[in-house]
């Protein structure tokens, strides 16, 4: 999925005090879908939107851009505000509060580099992380405190209930109107200080997506966010009045002021106790012993004893807590004993602390092995296999009581050249590596658990297939046609019709793999229908793979990232050139077609496939045409163009044409000769 950064939305919640231009000063920089998305095509006075979705009458489109972005984070705000009122007796949330909840909850886009960033702010919306529904406790201000001077400190402290998740801090506020062109912008400055574990975080100073100590306040923006990956067992905020020279609240008497919206998750404003337990997992072999480190945590001098318990442990097992009743702050140990009883499996364990006022439940996880497992068997690629994708997915048989396993791959059965060396826990693995084509490559496996590793497995091999074009080392290379139009246009011909065609020699670009000219058709900003006709080539049987070779330098007016206004295609004829078909998009085994070429502007190619690059450099476009083995056929590359915009002087160019097959390599068969005399008895 592709997202946009989404801009304010303030302006949505304009029944407030404040009117919208001063609630949108700001924008809400998140990211939300915006790319490929279905929306109204057409609209009185506007201008259109992408190439019709067909079968819609022409009036819906596939739309990019902010403003497809915008009504997934308005839509997003509109369901919190719902959720803010069923939550808070009907109460309606400040915009500030919509801003820190969208920011608060927001994920990391994958591929993104950490938030926050230019790409996508502070990431994409995720509804779930703005309800904190991943979380036990959350506490909330919203615009109950006003802060009047400069230098006015607003303080809480709250508890951290679960030690097993960050703390997530965010401060917004809706600054007062700026001059016009103001930059920067920021009217009054609140800075966020956020105290925990005996580190001091400051507002929007991060590194690698998590707060990092030190740095210094943020004097720029009106949203300041401290996250913290391990935050100690209480929390202090501070929110101080830095600067206030604007009217933050308008209508309420006081010339400079200003409040705010605070999100705080994993804070809990009441006295209580954290539970923990370390390691996360355990995997043991029997009869070992499984422990685990329990740690009671106090918040807030939290001090009443906690009784702890187990479930979910296997059966006939012994679980002992030392001590098994704790005081906060303090630790326990648990030991699951008599492990030789328990049967192989994976065992969920529920760690429960009860005080006389709480409850507090933790799981975590334990697998148990018994023995060594069995070597495993691979399964596909099998051993042998030929024209394996560059990029394969290697599957094998699950080996009993198995954790995980260590996949090898290598272009030699000794395995001293390795391209993957892995740990892997599932039963498939897919390479990410692309492998190199026409080549044998060998792999292995070996299984492991907590009583050790198994057997190596068998070796199998297999061949990955030619890249396009290439011919495998069966087979031989043998040019059928070639024209680098280094002498002139040689066999080829030009024709055109609804207008000239501009097909001519330049030495504008000429094509990478050859000096001198190119064959190039100008996009011309008139209606026009160009061609250039190959000479008569035959393609012999059994001579696959048959493919058509060519460079080519696009620079022709585009519609969008998927579309065409002028374009370019291939065809092919295979009764002289009296009829001709489009070679189809399926055979392009590089270098697809862009996309539609448009009907708006009259183009003689509207609706057809074509390539548009706007501009593209010199790439090399290989075509399968064993689709015409066994037959004499002739290629027409073909340039369309509309009554609009062009791209003069330059358009398509085409240079170093070959048609290739493979041919079977008999050159290692061993013939043998009869030297046989015949005698008389």
């Amino acid at each position: 999925q592709n997202y946009r950064v989404s801009g304010n939305i303030d302006a949505i919640y304009n029944s407030s005090s404040r009117g919208p231009t001063q609630d949108g000063r700001f924008g809400i920089t998140i990211a939300t879908p915006g790319q490929q998305i279905a929306s109204a095509r057409r609209v009185a006075g506007a201008s259109q939107c992408g190439t019709a979705i067909a079968g819609t009458s022409n009036n819906y489109a596939f739309c990019t851009g902010t403003s497809m972005a915008a009504p997934h984070a308005s839509g997003s705000a509109v369901l919190l505000t719902d959720w803010w009122r069923d939550m808070n007796a009907g109460a309606t949330p400040s915009p500030a509060m919509i801003k820190a909840l969208l920011i608060n909850g927001a994920k990391d886009v994958p591929g993104a580099p950490p938030i926050p960033n230019a790409t996508e702010g502070w990431g994409r919306v995720d509804l779930p992380g703005s309800f904190g529904l991943d979380y036990t406790a959350s506490e909330y201000v919203d615009q109950e405190v006003v802060l009047e001077s400069v230098g006015e400190v607003y303080e809480v402290t709250f508890g951290v209930p679960d030690a097993d998740q960050p703390l997530k801090v965010s401060l917004a506020w809706t600054d007062a109107a700026a001059a016009v062109a103001a930059n920067p912008a920021l009217v009054n400055n609140l800075d966020l200080e956020v105290e925990t574990d005996g580190q001091t975080y400051l507002g929007n100073v991060f590194t690698n997506g998590m707060s990092s100590v030190g740095g210094t306040a943020d004097a720029r923006n009106n949203v300041e966010n401290v996250f913290v990956a391990e935050p100690g067992g209480s929390v202090t905020i501070r929110i101080r009045a830095t600067n206030l020279p604007g009217d933050g609240i308008p209508g309420n008497g006081l010339p400079t002021d200003q409040d705010f919206a605070l999100v705080c998750r994993n804070c809990a404003e009441g006295a209580g106790f954290t539970l923990s337990a370390t390691p996360s997992s355990l995997a043991i072999c029997t009869p070992d012993e499984a422990q685990f480190d329990i740690e009671v945590g106090s918040v807030l001098g939290y001090s009443s004893p906690v009784t702890l318990a187990v479930s979910g442990e296997p059966a006939g097992t012994t679980a002992v807590f030392s001590p098994s009743i704790v005081t906060p702050a303090g630790t326990s140990e648990l030991v699951i004993g008599n492990t030789g009883a328990a049967a192989a499996g994976d065992y969920e364990l529920t760690l429960t602390g009860t005080s006389v006022d709480q409850t507090s439940s933790i799981t975590r996880a334990l697998s148990v092995v018994t023995a060594i497992s069995d070597a495993p068997v691979p399964q596909t690629p099998a051993d042998g296999a030929v024209n394996v994708s560059a990029t394969p997915t290697l599957v094998w048989l699950p080996s009993g009581q198995a954790q995980t396993y260590r996949l090898e791959v290598a272009t030699d059965e000794a395995f001293t050249s390795l391209i993957v060396d892995e740990i892997v826990a599932d039963t498939s693995y897919e390479l990410t590596t692309v492998l190199d084509s026409n080549t044998t490559h060998y792999w292995r496996l070996t299984a492991e658990n907590a009583c050790g590793v198994s057997d190596m497995s068998a070796i199998f091999r297999f061949k990955t297939q030619p890249a396009p074009g290439d011919c495998d080392d069966s087979t031989i290379p043998t040019e059928l046609f070639a024209e680098d139009f280094s002498a002139g246009l040689g066999g080829f011909t030009t024709t055109g019709s609804t207008g000239a065609s501009t097909w001519a020699l330049s030495a504008a670009r000429p094509g990478p793999a050859s000096a001198g000219n190119a064959a190039l058709a100008i996009d011309i900003a008139t209606v026009s229908d160009q061609r250039l006709i190959s000479p008569p080539i035959e393609l012999p049987d059994g001579q696959s793979p048959l493919t058509l070779q060519f460079f080519n330098d696009q620079e022709m007016e585009d519609e969008s990232a998927s579309a065409c206004y002028d374009g370019a295609l291939l065809e092919a004829s295979i009764d002289g050139g009296t009829t001709w078909t489009q070679v189809p998009a399926s055979a392009m085994l590089t270098d697809p077609y862009k996309g539609p070429i448009s009907g708006e502007y009259s183009n003689p190619l509207a609706s057809m496939q074509g390539w548009c690059g706007d501009p593209k450099p010199w790439s090399k476009s290989i075509v399968d045409v064993d689709a015409y083995a066994g037959q004499t056929v002739r290629f027409r590359w073909r340039v369309g163009t509309d009554n609009s915009t062009g791209r003069a002087p330059h358009g398509w160019y085409v240079d170093d044409i070959k048609v290739q097959s493979c041919v079977i390599d008999n050159s290692n068969d061993v013939i043998f000769a009869n030297d046989f005399e015949m005698k008389s008895p």
